[in-house]
C-alpha cells in the first residue's frame, strides 16, 4: 500500500491496515487515523515494512506488531493514539529507527521482544 489515506468512517473495520499471516507487506507514505483499534496491526507478518506514514488518533494502538520477524518500522510519525503509539510483542529481528513518536496518554513506545536487532 502506498500513498493512501485511510480513515475509519463506516463502522466496518477496527483496523486501518490488518495483516495476518502474510510476508513482505509494505505500508508506505500513508495517513492512517480514527480506527477503533489500531492504525496498523500485523501478526505473523514476516519482513513487513512500515515507513514514512502518519498514524494518529486510533483508539488503542498506532502500530501493533505481534509474532513477526524481520520487520522494519522507520520514518513514521506516530502520535495521539489511545493506549500505545508503537507496540512490539513477541517480535524478533525488528528494526525501529527514525520514528517521531509522541503525545500518548499511556506509553509512547513499548517493546516486549527478544530482538536480535534494535528496539
Amino acid at each position: 500500500m502506498n500513498n493512501s489515506m485511510l480513515e475509519y468512517w463506516d463502522g466496518s473495520s477496527n483496523y486501518g491496515v490488518y495483516v495476518n499471516g502474510y510476508s513482505n507487506v509494505n505500508v508506505t507514505n500513508c495517513t492512517i487515523f480514527n480506527f477503533d483499534d489500531s492504525g496498523i496491526y500485523a501478526a505473523n507478518a514476516d519482513y513487513a515494512l512500515q515507513s514514512y506514514n502518519t498514524i494518529f488518533n486510533n483508539t488503542n494502538y498506532g502500530v501493533y506488531l505481534i509474532s513477526s520477524s524481520g520487520t522494519d518500522t522507520m520514518g513514521n510519525s506516530i502520535y495521539d493514539n489511545g493506549y500505545v503509539n508503537l507496540f512490539l510483542d513477541a517480535t524478533t529481528d525488528a528494526g525501529v529507527a527514525d520514528n517521531l513518536v509522541y503525545s500518548n496518554p499511556a506509553w509512547a513506545y513499548t517493546c516486549r521482544i527478544p530482538s536480535t536487532r534494535t528496539c
